[in-house]
């Protein structure tokens, strides 16, 4: 092992080794799971074997909590004359928010499941399956930020602004400044 750990790539093999076992704790399976290895197509092989299983129940432990959120957000959904702002209802809504509107809302499944902050989407009445803009709300139910595709501003939309105002208004949240990118 002391050869594989002086090579030129030791540190790579160090990181996959590391999460290798990291991942076989998260999962409580150390006895399912054993670091055996010769050289570093083991270690890489060992470490995607886990990372595949890690990554299913991580998904499924993400969607548990998340599904048990999902009430919390129904308290801010709205509908105005052009736009609607609606709650997902799964975690994967929020990975197809992001890649569809080519932001970063997906790393927040994590922080949304785990209740440090919320997630809704606003629609416009005329596409209510098509993302539109991303809202996030602090737990004191502050708008934090309201970003469209590539992280554009609600001030960038005929109307926007005005209706998340209104929004803001008549369900007693508060705006931060929401026309900026954080």
């Amino acid at each position: 092992y002391t050869t594989l750990f002086r090579s030129r790539d030791s540190t790579s093999h160090l990181i996959k080794y590391r999460d290798y076992l990291r991942m076989v704790k998260e999962l409580e399976m150390t006895s399912v799971y054993h670091p055996q290895f010769k050289n570093a197509k083991d270690i890489k092989r060992m470490h995607d074997e886990v990372l595949e299983v890690y990554n299913v129940k991580k998904t499924i432990i993400e969607n548990e909590k998340f599904a048990k959120r999902i009430e919390t957000w129904k308290k801010f959904e709205y509908v105005g004359n052009d736009f609607s702002v609606v709650a997902p209802t799964k975690a994967e809504d929020l990975a197809n928010e992001g890649a569809k509107l080519h932001h970063c809302v997906k790393s927040y499944i994590g922080r949304v499941a785990d209740g440090e902050t919320n997630i809704v989407c606003i629609r416009k009445n005329t596409e209510l399956e098509k993302p539109f803009f991303t809202v996030e709300i602090t737990n004191d139910d502050t708008i934090q930020q309201v970003h469209g595709f590539g992280n554009k501003n609600a001030d960038t939309e005929k109307g926007l602004t005005e209706f998340v105002e209104k929004w803001t208004k008549d369900k007693k949240l508060k705006l931060n400044n929401v026309n900026k990118v954080r």
